[in-house]
């Protein structure tokens, strides 16, 4: 069976070149906050043109972190959209404030005349962007909210590497958020996350450092509330052999979605939701997902080729029980996070799919009308 999504190529390919580290990582004594996670800090926030990168534990904590240093009181509405993995409203849940739900364009990235609709009702404070798939969302707009004051965070779990105009995603926003979970298109195998700030002062900095780890200072006295939450010096090391290859990988991947691409243009049926790079964007592809007609007959035919499809996301955030009494804002007669969620499929997308796996992809597709 060919899955959407398969990070184990990417590991034996790092397991073969990391396995001599192993001995040096373990006699250094040093595993956590270590050598390996400041190089990997510097590394990012270089790549980013950022001023600073902070490692965590995971991309939900960096959300949580980012809200939590933004000085936002308890309570603080934060819009974010709809089509979203849950660990995006969780994170706002988490430092005490409340999801705003906006519903999304046809791209599946925030829908800016919902968003404004929902600040002309509520009182809304921050806005999480969320760079879906590896699509960016329009970086001008985000500019334009942030100058106006609201708290603005770029959600890039499936973007690393995308950019706009050669600005970087979660470079432009007062934050950066970032996943490195093993499907990531930067990644390690577990949990790690991280946290970029194109503009932080040395009080901003701290502030996250201690937030990150107990809420204590430099004397390991709490004095503000605070997460257990720090990237360790084994993801580090994996994600710095990683991001060595990462321009390659990145490569490789923009060439087989501009040939899924080409192959799906003269469907009739189906359509592709990620974007292909440009002379304007440059695109980290995470995700390769079709919006189609009637899915129900693609999940067949996919059966036929041994092909298991992803859905992102089967279920919008309005629709997750614990999120029914959340505003939504929408400005279509029906919101399009129901037909997202209805219609939409991931293709098996992932760096080292070998011939036979890009055949069989192939040949599903060329056998769809």
């Amino acid at each position: 069976m060919l899955f959407f999504n398969d990070p184990s190529p990417k590991f034996r390919k790092l397991i073969s070149n990391i396995s001599d580290d192993m001995e040096a990582f373990i006699d250094s004594k040093q595993f956590i906050k270590g050598k390996n996670v400041n190089l990997l800090e510097n590394k990012l926030s270089n790549f980013l043109e950022v001023n600073e990168f902070f490692g965590c534990a995971n991309g939900t904590d960096a959300i949580t972190i980012a809200l939590l240093a933004s000085e936002l009181p308890e309570g603080s509405k934060i819009a974010i959209p709809a089509v979203t993995a849950p660990a995006t409203a969780v994170s706002v849940i988490r430092a005490k404030m409340v999801p705003i739900i906006i519903d999304v364009n046809e791209m599946a990235l925030m829908c800016f005349d919902s968003l404004d609709l929902a600040i002309s009702k509520e009182d809304i404070k921050g806005i999480i962007f969320v760079h879906l798939y590896g699509n960016v969302c329009d970086i001008e707009r985000i500019i334009d909210y942030k100058d106006k004051g609201y708290l603005t965070i770029e959600d890039c779990a499936q973007s690393f590497g995308s950019s706009m105009n050669s600005i970087n995603t979660g470079s432009v926003a007062d934050f950066g958020t970032h996943s490195f979970y093993p499907t990531k298109n930067l990644s390690c195998p577990g949990d790690g996350g991280g946290i970029s700030v194109g503009n932080c002062d040395e009080e901003l900095s701290k502030k996250i450092r201690m937030i990150s780890e107990y809420g204590w200072n430099k004397e390991r006295k709490v004095i503000l509330e605070g997460l257990n939450s720090r990237l360790d010096e084994l993801h580090a090391k994996f994600l710095l052999k990683a991001f060595n290859n990462f321009s390659q990988e990145l490569v490789d991947k923009q060439a087989l979605l501009n040939s899924l691409c080409r192959s799906i243009e003269a469907k009739e049926s189906i359509k592709i939701l990620s974007q292909s790079s440009d002379e304007n964007i440059n695109v980290s592809p995470h995700l390769a997902v079709i919006d189609c007609e009637q899915p129900d007959i693609i999940e067949e035919l996919a059966i036929k080729h041994e092909i298991s499809l992803g859905r992102h996301y089967e279920v919008p955030l309005p629709n997750h029980p614990f999120f029914k009494d959340t505003e939504a804002f929408f400005v279509r007669k029906n919101p399009i996070w129901t037909h997202i969620s209805n219609n939409t499929r991931s293709l098996p997308f992932f760096w080292g799919m070998n011939k036979i796996e890009n055949t069989q992809l192939m040949e599903f597709i060329d056998e769809i009308l």
